[in-house]
């Protein structure tokens, strides 16, 4: 085996990992504009001197873009929940709606 073949896999794994990360997060109610700055952040873009326009342009705007106001993840309002009941999961207050209008905003700017 040569050398080369081995870092080739290792950043095949690491390739791999981060797709599933990724996917996790989706799944997992991230905003959609979370997601695609952390995947530019670690692509070929991540040394190039542009990629701080480029994540400033898919954060988005608050005064015009549903994306840029809500945070890493799409949650509804966290105070109709009570902090004292600990069998609630984690991702019941994950706002799927939210997400998706947070995607679309993404996709049609």
């Amino acid at each position: 085996r040569e050398q080369g073949a081995s870092s080739d896999e290792d950043a095949s794994i690491i390739f791999r990992n981060q797709k599933i990360e990724f996917a996790n997060h989706k799944l997992n109610g991230y905003n959609p504009s979370t997601i695609m700055k952390n995947e530019l952040s670690s692509s070929i873009h991540e040394s190039k001197p542009y990629l701080n326009s480029l994540l400033d342009i898919v954060t988005g705007d608050p005064e015009f873009n549903i994306r840029a106001t809500i945070g890493d993840v799409c949650i509804s309002d966290i105070n109709n929940t009570r902090n004292n009941n600990k069998s609630k999961s984690k991702h019941q207050n994950i706002d799927i709606k939210l997400q998706v209008q947070c995607l679309v905003d993404l996709e049609t700017d």
